[in-house]
């Protein structure tokens, strides 16, 4: 799933690995400091490297898998954004 599903989930949540129903608006920042509690993987486009989805990333990868999982990209040309090449965090 995509950054803006895991805010969605991750707002909906009320236990580990439970999220129920819910509708309205969220300003849940998903973080390094943040544990997600009902995601376990991201699916997200390559973005800019002060972009803030970074951030999401980082919390399910890792810093260290993180920049090495962008060198590899930098260094195969993948392609950022929304048109772009895809990265696949699972655990």
């Amino acid at each position: 799933m995509g950054t803006i599903s895991v805010r969605a989930l991750e707002s909906s949540a009320v236990g580990p690995g439970l999220a129920l129903p819910s509708s309205g608006l969220t300003n849940l920042v998903v973080d390094p400091t943040y544990a997600p509690r009902v995601t376990t993987g991201l699916l997200t486009g390559w973005h800019q490297p002060m972009a803030s989805h970074l951030a999401m990333v980082e919390a399910f990868a890792g810093r260290r898998m993180l920049e090495t999982s962008y060198r590899a990209a930098l260094d195969a040309g993948y392609l950022w954004h929304e048109f772009g090449d895809s990265h696949l965090i699972l655990p």
